[in-house]
């Protein structure tokens, strides 16, 4: 008689197959059009109209064994049918898998066997459900039920054969049993089915009559967002098989759709250290017994996730994946798309030259203003082409970007931003990442007992992109562990006995914070950040942000971020494109691979060498020097502002703007002028003004055009002079001596007046030179090729000390000999150089560069030279006077002092130090 269990499974499960199998033949959604096919059917009349007949015939020809079918077709089918699906999913499972190799058997027999073997398992993958369940509420209530969660993969296993249903042959009458199915282990038959045989447990495989299926075992972490603050997140074992296996990798954000599971724990049962006991003399050929021999022992068991279907988190929540994980042609993508969006893509590139800063705008548009950054993030999510050579070396075509500015900048909303437009996009700190965690680890396997590799952040990321915020304070030696992966794309790793080479196909970009709290105009970028060289030429474009005080610009943030606070909605709604619509245009604008023209060529040469010149011009300093990596980053810059046109080859416009965006990114922000102020300094140039006789002589050798006159200087003083003593008119009476005292007298007056005017015009003079500023750039410049030649007459006079003290030994032993030697020279004579020696060098170098153009602009970098080293003497301590001339007999003040500045010897001191 049958039990009331049996009784309501035989209830559950009554009409399920004849429902199903109708469900499979006659089922079609109400907006679903029948395609016209020409071709005849299987059975020789015409192809299936159904929608579900059509999908299993595709399955069949594809010689795939899993149907996906959605749950929201069988809803719509039989309501009924699918409620107990939902309910009793573990017990309807065998049976939709029953009807579905009936219907194939029935429709399409040439697929249901193999070439050589049995016939194939086919299996039903239902998705679609109406809830999704997060991780951490999954329960015991859940096992047995159809049921579906989200996720993030983060370790996959090998793909391996698992025994689905076993053919045994008993050892003792030879009886073959078929179709056993195996129960999360190795399951034989429990009793022999022959009358005459008692046979428990010896079983031979037949594996040629067995029927095997793919088998995988994930790792899956619950979602960041559904993380209760303060706990950890929880992972869950995911078991897929046939064709969902290689559908998930680690990082994927997926939703798994099937049955929660008990199986037993023999890994925590066999790590709690059982002790196994050693069989009576009797057994004692039988060895150490196992888990049989265990007795009423309490067996632990775990909770696994046995899926049927595993589709991707984004396409529910409506997220279009702008990297796929296989290259598409513009043609494929667009079918993808419905007409309304491929219209609305053409409208979009109709807008001509205004299209990339509307699409810039578009990105992240509750971040108010930031053009620039926005620009370089939208290049950096269309990248370049990704190329590789004929030795196999593969030219990476992603871009990396830093950003690197003031607190309160927005960089850690626009990194947020960028993590939730694209579904392989991993967001991580760098205090809190080590190198283990951004690239990859090696851990132990608990179930068994191999090692495993860990996933990092730049392995999730795989063709995706990593945002890093506080990139700054990670660790050198953290630092140092991404350089492959930012260059070679690449991870490698040699430990625990594990040798490979990982993908990290990934964009980078990163934000990071000055060292000082706010960025220092008056330092360098090298100054300001503490990051080093290796890392900052990886990044392709590098900006830095300010918060500057401007009333205007003050108000407008403001009015911005109230309104933001007010009505979230209205700021985005004011975008030119929405979320959307920018991720259909970038998709379909990376399925195109533009090449580059031959004038595209040239401009790339000539922008390279430009910025290779800029670098090392007069009063420009980089954030990093520009090297071949610069070249490069500007070929992907290129490539990528091909794509925002939408243009297969890339044009020398493409090039020049990427130059541009490049050469803004690249050029560190301008540092305040140098203030001059040295009151000696003024008085002794006043003084230089009288006569530069060697300063006209090089302006002569280099054919400089010499300056009109505009003053008529001491000429004009004494025609004023003599035409005043004209018209002083004569006196009446008097002797000559009265007159003569008269004249005197005048004179004197106009001298005196004179006098004070020409000490007023000095003054002036010297207040103006007083107040004179130099840029710190051009300041740098001068400073360095003044030190840069001060270091290498430093390096010459030690080589020629150390000559001449071998010479000196040698004529001591001359003078032994009888002979006098010379006298060694004297410390001024061989110590520093001469300081108007060393301005002419410049002046001569400056010359040489035709970096000098007029007489005016000859004067000025000559008392600019003068100025420099004037302030690295009293400022800075960088040089040292060492020498000075002696004075000569019957000289008097003005002139000795005049030639004690000019001719002061100068030499570097002791506290610099050479880089």
């Amino acid at each position: 008689m049958a039990t009331a269990s049996q009784m309501d499974a035989g209830s559950i499960i009554d009409g399920l197959a004849e429902k199903f199998t109708r469900f499979l033949g006659t089922y079609s959604p109400a907006d679903y059009v029948a395609p016209q096919i020409d071709q005849d059917g299987e059975d020789g009349t015409d192809a299936p109209a159904s929608f579900m007949a059509r999908t299993v015939q595709e399955m069949a020809t594809n010689n795939e064994t899993t149907l996906y079918v959605d749950f929201k077709h069988i809803s719509d089918f039989d309501y009924d049918m699918a409620d107990k699906i939902l309910q009793h999913y573990e017990r309807c499972e065998p049976v939709l898998r029953d009807s579905l190799k009936n219907y194939i058997r029935q429709h399409h027999e040439q697929f249901i066997k193999d070439a050589h073997g049995p016939e194939k398992e086919f299996f039903v993958g239902i998705h679609g459900l109406h809830s999704i369940d997060r991780l951490r509420d999954l329960r015991t209530e859940h096992i047995g039920r159809l049921s579906a969660f989200s996720g993030t993969v983060t370790r996959t296993s090998d793909v391996r054969p698992e025994l689905f249903l076993g053919t045994f042959r008993c050892q003792h009458c030879a009886t073959v049993v078929k179709n056993v199915e195996q129960f999360y282990k190795f399951t034989e038959p429990l009793v022999c089915p022959s009358a005459s045989c008692n046979n428990r447990k010896d079983w031979t495989l037949l594996r040629d009559d067995s029927i095997f299926v793919d088998w995988q075992h994930l790792k899956v972490q619950e979602n960041v967002d559904e993380i209760p603050g303060g706990s950890l997140p929880r992972t869950l074992a995911v078991v897929v098989r046939a064709n969902n296996v290689d559908r998930a990798k680690p990082g994927d954000k997926v939703t798994f759709t099937g049955s929660l599971v008990v199986c037993p724990d023999v890994a925590a049962l066999t790590g709690a250290k059982v002790k196994m006991q050693q069989a009576a003399n009797d057994n004692a050929g039988e060895g150490v017994t196992g888990l049989k021999e265990l007795g009423a022992r309490e067996l632990s068991y775990k909770l696994m996730f046995l899926a049927c279907s595993a589709t991707s988190s984004s396409e529910r929540e409506g997220i279009i994946n702008i990297r796929p994980d296989e290259d598409e042609a513009p043609e494929k993508v667009l079918e993808g798309y419905s007409e309304a969006a491929e219209q609305q893509l053409r409208e979009m590139a109709a807008r001509g030259p205004a299209l990339f800063d509307e699409l810039a705008r578009s990105i992240c548009p509750a971040v108010y203003g930031c053009e620039a950054v926005k620009k370089a993030v939208l290049l950096m999510l269309l990248g370049g082409v990704h190329k590789t050579t004929k030795e196999g070396i593969n030219l990476r075509g992603d871009i990396n970007v830093a950003i690197i500015g003031d607190p309160s900048c927005a960089k850690s909303q626009l990194l947020k931003y960028v993590a939730g437009f694209l579904p392989r996009a991993v967001y991580t700190s760098g205090k809190a990442s080590t190198a283990a965690g951004l690239t990859a680890s090696v851990v132990r396997d608990p179930e068994s007992g191999e090692f495993a590799i860990e996933a990092g952040a730049l392995m999730l990321a795989d063709n995706g992109i990593c945002c890093i915020d506080e990139f700054d304070k990670m660790d050198v030696s953290d630092q140092v562990a991404i350089h492959e992966a930012m260059e070679q794309q690449t991870i490698s790793i040699s430990k625990a006995g594990i040798q490979a080479t990982l993908n990290a196909r990934t964009s980078i970009l990163a934000a990071a914070n000055p060292m000082f709290g706010r960025y220092d105009k008056s330092k360098t970028l090298k100054q300001n950040i503490n990051l080093p060289p290796a890392i900052l030429s990886r990044f392709d474009l590098l900006h830095v942000m300010l918060d500057e005080l401007t009333e205007e610009e003050d108000g407008r943030i403001a009015a911005h971020i109230v309104a933001l606070h007010r009505d979230p909605g209205a700021t985005i709604s004011r975008a030119p494109f929405t979320m959307e619509q920018l991720q259909r245009y970038i998709k379909y604008a990376r399925a195109i691979k533009p090449r580059l023209t031959p004038a595209a060529q040239a401009t790339l040469v000539r922008s390279f060498k430009r910025l290779r010149g800029d670098d090392a011009a007069p009063g420009s300093h980089s954030a990093y020097r520009i090297t071949v990596r610069q070249l490069e980053a500007l070929v992907r810059l290129s490539e990528a502002m091909a794509r925002v046109y939408l243009s297969p080859a890339v044009t020398g416009e493409h090039v020049a703007e990427a130059a541009k965006l490049l050469k803004a990114s690249i050029l560190k922000v301008d540092v305040a002028d140098l203030e001059m102020d040295e009151d000696e300094l003024a008085e002794a140039m006043a003084q230089q003004q009288q006569g530069r006789a060697e300063l006209d002589e090089m302006l002569a050798q280099h054919n400089v055009p010499q300056q009109q006159q505009q003053d008529g200087g001491d000429a004009e003083m004494h025609e004023a002079a003599g035409e005043q003593q004209e018209n002083v008119p004569p006196a009446e009476g008097g002797d000559a001596n009265v007159q003569q005292q008269q004249q005197s007298q005048q004179q004197g007056k106009q001298q005196q007046e004179q006098g004070k005017q020409q000490s007023q015009q000095q003054q002036e003079t010297q207040q103006q030179r007083r107040t004179t500023s130099i840029s710190a750039e051009k300041y740098e410049f001068i400073k360095n090729m003044l030190l840069r030649r001060l270091w290498e007459i430093q390096q010459e006079q030690e080589r020629a000390a150390a000559a001449a003290a071998g010479e000196a030994e040698a004529a001591a032993g001359m003078e032994v000999d009888g002979e006098a030697a010379a006298p060694p020279p004297s410390r001024e004579q061989r110590a520093g150089v001469v300081q108007k020696e060393l301005v002419e060098w410049y002046m001569q170098k400056q010359l040489e560069r035709n970096a000098i153009s007029s007489v005016q602009a000859a004067e000025v970098e000559f008392e600019l030279a003068y100025k420099v080293i004037n302030h690295m003497y009293r400022k800075e301590g960088l040089v040292s006077v060492v020498g000075a001339p002696k004075r000569a007999a019957g000289e008097d003040d003005d002139a000795y002092r005049n030639r004690l500045w000019k001719e002061r010897r100068l030499a570097l001191s002791a506290n610099f130090v050479p880089e």
